[in-house]
């Protein structure tokens, strides 16, 4: 009996939408938005897709005592629709994705875009997932990031884009691309993405034949999200989380001339993050102070590209001892990197980040988010419908030293003999770049690093979309 009544006052106090089912709440979500919109159509465009993908895949690890090698094959397929449809009150912009294969864990994801938006005189209020506005998509090199949640956007203004994230269920803008054959992930990344938070922000972008100009910026409160939000006891007793926050301000210039296009942007981070008591430090929270580079070029013309990013971020600043007196630059969104060993197998990113699983900031070969060089580059030919391409993606970290000043480094000396290196080539037929058309390819690509880590993979990677 006391079992029962303890069920009962469960189901009492939780919140009747809790007690819904993740991949239910997405269906029931999209369902709405389609009910919404179905009345007064005036236009309606759906592509439905399939995509497999193939993987073959090996590891080897080598010391002094062991060495370690890992074979494996596995597939991740998705089953894709988009949608838009629009009415005189309203338009739906629709991505969702039903997937399977091997150690997938959710089988519906959204898109990069799933909202409906209702056009109020010159601007335009959403609610849903939206991607952030971007001058190219091939040519961003900021991370992949975007809001869940309420925002609004202009809508007739010429060469200027602005948007307000009112609300955002941030997450880290999770996307199935980047998680379809993830490996690596901490054992308490369940438990850790489950929590309180909040982020709201403000983005400006200005276009014109010779200038591109972006610039954002956004207030994250942790609250009692993840590993790191309960370290502080006082505050897990009294308000269960330590309220942790972050402001990031982003700002760069693109300069275009013909087919070349260079620029640089700016990230600068302030925050607060709580911690245990250290005798090494009186305070009991770390403030956030990080700043990072990312530079760019590239050159396309009728059958050619070129592309090379780089990313800068700063060091967390150290006394006397190694203990950390500020942490140094963190990052959002998606990770920078593209390549399957570095994204998905070790899941490296660069700086500290936060994540799905929250703000994280750990020093390790695996699962590491630690300041790094980072440098992406990629060449490509099209001629007709075939396409080859070149991907190599380059991970040096940083020193950790007494009294470091927490700066931006381009010094050498700075630096760890470590590093990471993946590079593939792919090969495809058709038009990837196009979202309604069909393409198959096939990427062979190779992971190594410095001789002291001594970690190397190889993999072949079959893949293709076909639209119905």
């Amino acid at each position: 009996m006391r079992k029962c009544k303890n069920l009962i006052q469960y189901y009492v106090n939780k919140n009747p939408f809790d007690l819904i089912p993740i991949h239910l709440k997405k269906i029931l979500f999209v369902s709405i938005l389609i009910l919404l919109i179905k009345t007064s159509s005036l236009h309606a465009w759906v592509d439905v897709g399939w995509e497999p993908n193939f993987y073959s895949i090996q590891t080897f690890y080598q010391d002094t005592k062991s060495d370690f090698r890992n074979r494996r094959s596995t597939h991740a397929q998705r089953l894709s629709a988009k949608l838009e449809q629009e009415s005189d009150l309203a338009k739906l912009d629709l991505e969702v994705s039903l997937v399977f294969g091997d150690g997938i864990q959710e089988n519906i994801y959204l898109g990069r875009n799933a909202n409906i938006s209702y056009a109020i005189g010159e601007f335009s209020i959403w609610l849903g997932r939206k991607e952030f506005s971007r001058f190219d998509r091939n040519l961003s090199i900021s991370e992949l990031d975007g809001g869940e949640g309420i925002g609004l956007e202009v809508l007739h203004w010429e060469n200027l884009t602005w948007e307000a994230y009112l609300w955002d269920y941030y997450r880290g803008f999770p996307i199935w691309e980047n998680n379809q054959t993830r490996v690596f992930r901490d054992k308490n990344f369940e438990t850790n993405r489950k929590g309180e938070r909040s982020r709201h922000g403000t983005r400006i972008l200005y276009k014109s034949d010779s200038l591109d100009f972006d610039s954002d910026f956004f207030y994250l409160n942790l609250g009692n999200w993840g590993e790191k939000s309960k370290e502080d006891l006082l505050l897990l007793e009294s308000q269960g989380g330590d309220s942790d926050f972050l402001y990031r301000f982003r700002s760069g210039l693109y300069y275009k001339w013909n087919e070349l296009r260079i620029g640089t942007s700016f990230h600068f981070n302030r925050g607060i993050q709580k911690t245990f008591s250290d005798p090494n430090r009186p305070e009991r929270s770390l403030p956030i102070r990080g700043e990072a580079i990312l530079p760019q070029i590239s050159w396309t013309s009728e059958h050619w590209g070129f592309r090379w990013k780089g990313f800068f971020p700063n060091t967390a600043k150290t006394g006397d001892s190694l203990s950390e007196l500020t942490i140094g630059y963190v990052g959002m969104g998606n990770p920078i990197s593209t390549g399957t060993f570095l994204n998905r197998e070790l899941n490296y990113l660069p700086s500290a980040w936060v994540t799905e699983a929250g703000f994280e900031n750990t020093v390790s070969e695996f699962g590491a988010r630690q300041p790094s060089l980072f440098s992406g580059l990629e060449i490509n030919y099209d001629w007709s419908f075939v396409r080859f391409a070149l991907n190599w993606e380059y991970i040096v970290p940083r020193k950790i030293i007494i009294q470091d000043p927490g700066q931006i480094s381009f010094r050498k000396s700075d630096y760890t003999d470590e590093f990471f290196s993946e590079l593939a080539i792919r090969l495809e037929y058709g038009k990837s770049s196009d979202d309604s058309a069909s393409f198959i390819g096939i990427s062979p690509g190779y992971f190594w690093t410095s001789k002291d880590l001594n970690l190397r993979g190889s993999i072949v990677h079959v893949y293709g979309r076909f639209v119905f």
